[in-house]
């Protein structure tokens, strides 16, 4: 399915048969292969990994919420990262990435002064999706709604003030 809609772009927007044989490979075999590689203890690797990585982001958006000069210290940093981020392939973009964290500073000021969390996403709702994934990983594990790594988990969500990211996560639960 997903070559065949590649195949229908790469006709409509031009492309390379390279590109989409390597974007067939990155997307579903390698998924696919490392799936069959460490079967169901994937899906608990993956977990850890996302709450790592949400940990550090909730922590971040914490303090740069709480504490208004970090941000500006966030955008100093995203200035002297952005060379180093694919971000900097797209010239005139905007520059919101720090490798780890993603400070949306011109795009996610809510209208009462408290910025969208982004966390390791591209955007709010991207995160709000990885949150998710993580929780409903935690909850098949048995681990209560109420566990420390599920408050994380939903403080995140909460976080990005994503409208899709909270009614799925009440889904989840």
């Amino acid at each position: 399915i997903v070559a065949g809609l590649a195949l229908v772009q790469g006709i409509i927007w031009k492309f390379s048969f390279l590109s989409l044989f390597t974007m067939f490979a990155f997307e579903v075999l390698t998924p696919y292969f490392i799936f069959k590689l460490y079967s169901h203890r994937f899906f608990i690797m993956l977990e850890k990994v996302v709450f790592g990585l949400t940990l550090t982001a909730v922590i971040i958006w914490s303090i740069h919420e709480l504490y208004h000069p970090v941000r500006n210290i966030l955008i100093g940093a995203i200035n002297i990262l952005h060379p180093f981020s694919s971000e900097s392939l797209n010239p005139g973009g905007v520059k919101r990435s720090l490798l780890f964290y993603t400070f949306m500073y011109e795009d996610t000021l809510m209208d009462f002064g408290i910025y969208r969390n982004s966390g390791f996403a591209h955007e709010p709702g991207g995160f709000a999706v990885f949150a998710n994934f993580g929780l409903l990983i935690n909850l098949l594990r048995n681990a209560t709604i109420f566990s420390k790594r599920n408050a994380v988990y939903v403080l995140a969500i909460l976080s990005t003030f994503s409208t899709a990211g909270i009614i799925s996560m009440f889904f989840v639960v």
